[in-house]
């Protein structure tokens, strides 16, 4: 009961004490080294097919879809998520 008779006597003093508490929790808070998103890197594995000469298109049905049901069948990868086939300039 002498809590609640203090707090309401001195309205100023425990305001004070408030702004004090939240000033230093600011400060506190600026001053925490707290990485929330950490580098991450992911495995990943690159495969390049060229074949001069060739169109894109062909590119893909003669050798990338190859490729790429070897590569997807291995028991390390799961799924290929981007493929792209370029054709060398000649």
């Amino acid at each position: 009961m002498q809590l609640i008779e203090f707090a309401i006597r001195r309205r100023v003093t425990i305001i004070m004490c408030t702004a004090a508490i939240a000033l230093f929790g600011l400060v506190s808070l600026s001053r925490l080294n707290l990485n929330l998103l950490p580098d991450l890197s992911y495995p990943t594995l690159t495969i390049r097919t060229e074949l001069p000469g060739a169109a894109p298109l062909e590119l893909e049905t003669l050798v990338t879809r190859r490729s790429r049901k070897r590569s997807a069948s291995s028991a390390t990868c799961g799924r290929c998520a981007r493929c792209r086939a370029r054709a060398s300039p000649t």
